[in-house]
């Protein structure tokens, strides 16, 4: 039902953390890249497969499709959060508040610590009120 959705949207069902790789989301159901192009006029010259990722543009291939990170599209504003691999170890956002996801032998219990020390903080604060 519908109040079970907004209940795990505001994270109070006690599973798992969406996370959303818009990206991804952006090849699977717009290959074409027509809703990227539509609402960003300036991507509508770059070709689908790199449209979706325009920052990753080398410099040579910015002045042929004429849009300039930085200029004509903005630059990302953050790094991804941990659940990029291209950004471990230490990958952060702007805030600070992702850290890398730990790999390697013992990860998934580094993990579970990490995750239990986050969720008696969050207690703490919660108690305070």
């Amino acid at each position: 039902a519908n109040w079970g959705n907004w209940a795990a949207i505001a994270g109070l069902n006690g599973g798992r953390l969406n996370r959303f790789n818009i990206v991804k989301q952006s090849r699977d159901y717009d290959p074409a890249g027509a809703y990227v192009k539509l609402w960003c006029p300036e991507l509508a010259a770059i070709p689908p497969p790199l449209c979706f990722e325009p920052w990753k543009l080398a410099p040579a291939d910015q002045a042929r499709y004429g849009c300039t990170i930085g200029t004509d599209y903005s630059a990302p504003l953050a790094r991804r959060p941990y659940g990029s691999r291209r950004n471990a170890p230490g990958a952060a956002t702007v805030e600070g508040r992702w850290t890398a996801k730990p790999a390697g032998p013992g990860a998934r219990k580094i993990q579970r610590e990490r995750n239990q020390r986050r969720k008696a903080k969050n207690r703490i604060q919660h108690d305070e009120y």
